[in-house]
C-alpha cells in the first residue's frame, strides 16, 4: 500500500450513485457508513481515521479493485510520529466490551447490528501487533475484547497473536459460522445468514475464550463419557473378572509375587487369554530368556508339556499356525531399558503396530530419567511415567514388580510389602498379589490365591483361587477342565499333577 500518496479528501459521509450501489451489494447500509463517517465516490470508498474525533488521515480503496488502496499524506505536525488508530476509534461512553475486526467494512457490518464499541484494523491482519501496542491504553479501558477477525489463516494467525497481547480475562474470539463464501469474516456472515442484531448477541454469547487443553467446561464433555463404562478384556479367569471387570487399556495393573511363585508365567497366561480375544500383546521380560517365553506359550496353547524337549513337527505347526491367526509380539532382547527407550518404543508399538497391552517383566529393569538416583526415587518416577504412558498411547501396561525380602515365618503378600509400594499404590491402576498356598499349607498343592488388593475404576478388592499345572504351565479355576495330553482325557486342572 502506497502511504505517501497525495489525493483530494471527501467530505465525510458523501456518496455518489455508484458508491451507494457498491455497498448494497454488499448489504451494508449508507446511514450506517455515514454515522462513521464513510465516503464513497468517483469509484472509491474512503476511510477516516481519526484523533481525539479530528480526522487525520483517509485510507482509500477502489470499488472495483480492492488491491488498489492508499494513504492521504500525513500533516506536516504528524509525520515524524504517526501511530495509526483503529478505524472507528473513538471515546467510548459503555466499556463493557470492545470488538476489533480486521477489515472497515466488517467494522461497519457489525455496526448496523447494533455493536457499539467496534473498530478494525488499520491494515488488516498484518497490522495487528503494531497497532495493539500503539493504543495499548485506548484497549484497557473495556472490560471485554472480541476478535471478530477473518476465519482464514492469516485471521487465526492475527488472533493468536492478539491473544498473547490481551489479558486472558479480556480474550474472546468470534466464530463466524462457514457459509456459501470463504473465507468467512463480518461481512460475508451478514451477506450469507442475512444477519439481524440477536445472531450478532448469539456470536458475543457463544464466543470461545482462550484455549487451554486441561480447562474443560461440564457442558462440553464428550458425549462418549456418558456411555457404558468399558469393563475392558476378560482375563480368562471369571472369579478374576467378577471383581476386576477385566483388564482395560490406559491403566497399569501391576502384578506382584514371591521368587518362584509364577508372576511371569501368570503374565504368559493372561496374554495368552488377551490374544485369544484377537487383542495385540507385546511381551516384554527383562528377566526370562526368550527361549523359556516361546516354550511357556508353547505349553499352555497346546495343553503339552513343551518345557524342554524337541518340538515334534506337528506340534511346531500347530504352534506356527496359532501364531499366524493372533497378534502377539515378543521382546528378542531381554536386557533392562531407560523410560526414554520405553517411550519411543511404546510410541512405534501402539501406533505403528496397534499394540493395546504390553506386559514388561519387570520394574527393577526399567530405568528412570535422569541418574545419580536411589532405587525408591527410581521406582517412583519409572511407575509415574508408565501410568502416563499408558494413558497417552491407550495401551493396557502389565507390569510385574518384586516385592522386598520378607523376614519370618510364611504370611500372604500385602501391598505393603512392594519395592516402591507408595509409588505404586498411587500410580498403578490395578495391584494383584499371588500367593503360592503349599508355602502356607502343604496339603494346597498347586494352589494359587489371586488377591485384588487395589482396583481403581471399580473399587472391588477380594480374592480368587486358581490352580497351577506344571503340565501345561496354565492356571485355571477349580470349575475349568483341560485336555490330558497323555490320557486323552478331560480331568480338573487340579488333579493335573497328582
Amino acid at each position: 500500500m502506497n502511504i505517501s500518496k497525495t489525493q483530494n479528501k471527501p467530505l465525510p459521509g458523501a456518496f455518489d450513485a455508484e458508491g451507494l450501489s457498491y455497498l448494497d451489494q454488499r448489504w451494508l447500509d449508507a446511514s450506517e457508513a455515514r454515522k462513521l463517517r464513510i465516503s464513497a465516490i468517483d469509484g472509491m470508498v474512503w476511510f477516516p481515521y481519526s484523533i481525539d474525533g479530528e480526522i487525520v488521515r483517509w485510507k482509500a480503496r477502489s470499488i472495483t479493485d480492492k488491491k488498489k488502496q492508499f494513504w492521504t499524506s500525513l500533516p506536516e505536525k504528524e509525520k515524524d510520529d504517526w501511530k495509526a488508530p483503529f478505524f472507528n476509534q473513538v471515546e467510548p461512553y459503555d466499556t463493557k466490551y470492545l470488538i476489533i475486526t480486521e477489515g472497515e467494512f466488517d467494522c461497519l457490518a457489525l455496526c448496523q447490528l447494533g455493536a457499539t464499541n467496534c473498530v478494525s484494523l488499520p491494515n488488516g491482519a498484518s497490522s495487528v501487533e503494531a497497532t495493539f501496542k500503539n493504543n495499548y491504553r485506548f484497549l484497557q479501558k473495556f472490560d471485554r475484547v472480541y476478535i471478530a477477525f477473518d476465519m482464514d489463516e492469516p485471521g487465526n494467525i492475527a488472533a493468536s497473536k492478539a491473544m498473547k497481547m490481551l489479558p486472558v480475562n479480556k480474550y474472546r474470539r468470534i466464530i463466524f459460522p462457514a457459509g456459501e463464501t470463504e473465507p468467512k469474516d463480518a461481512n460475508h456472515w451478514l451477506i450469507d445468514t442475512a444477519a439481524r442484531p440477536e445472531d450478532l448477541a448469539n456470536l458475543l454469547f457463544s464466543a470461545v475464550r482462550p484455549k487451554c487443553e486441561r480447562l474443560e467446561h461440564m457442558s462440553d464433555a464428550d458425549p462418549s463419557l456418558f456411555e457404558e463404562i468399558d469393563f475392558g478384556v476378560s482375563t480368562g479367569w471369571k472369579g478374576l473378572d467378577k471383581i476386576l471387570g477385566g483388564v482395560r487399556k490406559g491403566e497399569v495393573t501391576v502384578i506382584s509375587a514371591e521368587t518362584g511363585c509364577g508372576k511371569t508365567t501368570f503374565c504368559l497366561n493372561l496374554a495368552a487369554n488377551l490374544a485369544s480375544k484377537n487383542k495385540a500383546i507385546w511381551i516384554n521380560s527383562f528377566e526370562m530368556d526368550c527361549k523359556v517365553i516361546y516354550r511357556k506359550l508353547a505349553s499352555m496353547i497346546l495343553a503339552k508339556n513343551i518345557r524342554v524337549r524337541k518340538f515334534e513337527d506337528s506340534e511346531r505347526q500347530s504352534f506356527y499356525q496359532w501364531s499366524l491367526q493372533h497378534n502377539v509380539y515378543v521382546n528378542p532382547k531381554n536386557t533392562g531399558s531407560s523410560i526414554q527407550e520405553i517411550r519411543k518404543d511404546f510410541e512405534i508399538a501402539a501406533l505403528a503396530f496397534n499394540i493395546e497391552y504390553i506386559i514388561l517383566d519387570h520394574l527393577d529393569y526399567i530405568h528412570s530419567l535422569g541418574q545419580n538416583k536411589s532405587a525408591l526415587e527410581n521406582i517412583d518416577e519409572t511407575v509415574r511415567e508408565l501410568h502416563s504412558l499408558a494413558m497417552e498411547f491407550n495401551v493396557g501396561i502389565i507390569l510385574v514388580a518384586h516385592p522386598r525380602q520378607i523376614q519370618g515365618p510364611p504370611r500372604p503378600l500385602s501391598i505393603n510389602d512392594l519395592k516402591g509400594s507408595s509409588a505404586i499404590k498411587q500410580y498403578a491402576d490395578n495391584i494383584l498379589l499371588l500367593t503360592r498356598m503349599d508355602t502356607l499349607d502343604p496339603m494346597k498343592i498347586n494352589q494359587v490365591n489371586l488377591s485384588v488388593v487395589k482396583n481403581r475404576l471399580l473399587g472391588n478388592q477380594s480374592t480368587v483361587t486358581l490352580y497351577y499345572s506344571s503340565v501345561t504351565d496354565s492356571y485355571s479355576e477349580p470349575n475349568q477342565f483341560y485336555l490330558s495330553p497323555t490320557e486323552r482325557t478331560y480331568r480338573r486342572y487340579e488333579d493335573a499333577d497328582n
